[in-house]
């Protein structure tokens, strides 16, 4: 993010004074969200109108054993609700 700000100023006697400033700022590379598994509008539950209802890993993924020993993968495919794109090529100019 940068910013800047310049200012002038100019006394006209003892009681007037006339100044003039600008101020700006702007970034690069901010971070953006985007909401890519939103459900359409309408009626009716949200989970059957989202465009990704489930996820799988892909063949030979290899998951971290879990703290619990006896916890069991039973499946690579799992349902899913909010999933958030992240970007970091938004720009700004204020």
């Amino acid at each position: 993010m940068q910013q800047w700000n310049t200012q002038l100023e100019k006394s006209f006697g003892g009681n007037t004074t006339l100044a003039v400033g600008y101020l700006g700022a702007r970034g690069f590379h901010l971070q953006r969200a985007h909401l890519i598994n939103n459900a359409s509008p309408g009626p009716g539950a949200i989970g059957p109108r989202r465009p990704f209802k489930t996820l799988s890993f892909v063949d030979g993924t290899q998951l971290t054993p879990s703290s619990d020993p006896d916890a069991i993968i039973q499946s690579q495919t799992f349902p899913v609700s909010t999933i958030n794109r992240l970007e970091d090529h938004g720009t700004e100019l204020v």
